[in-house]
């Protein structure tokens, strides 16, 4: 007897795939975060760490870190005024009116 082999079942596409990378631009607008599109700090890890890495030093917050503590570091900050920043995620140097501190 000659075996067929099975057939394969179709491939369901999952439903908590993050959201499509955006482009690096879309994390800042004017110097400041622009994170409205984004409901989660998993959906902000689809950006990659250096886009996260770049958004955080923009705003003067801690850039260090994995990928999921940048993600969740800069999730944190979303709809907060640079002034009302978490000392935890400041950035040595954070000055409020922008920025970090050059010495």
């Amino acid at each position: 007897p000659v075996l067929s082999p099975k057939p394969l079942a179709p491939r369901v596409p999952s439903t908590d795939a993050p959201a499509p990378t955006p482009p690096r631009e879309s994390l800042l607008r004017d110097g400041a975060l622009c994170l409205d599109r984004f409901s989660s700090a998993a959906q902000l890890e689809a950006c990659g760490p250096e886009a996260l890495r770049e958004a955080l030093t923009a705003v003067g917050a801690k850039a260090g870190g994995s990928l999921g503590e940048r993600a969740a570091r800069l999730f944190s900050l979303k709809g907060l005024e640079r002034h009302d920043y978490p000392k935890k995620a400041r950035a040595k140097g954070f000055e409020v009116g922008g920025g970090v501190a050059r010495n």
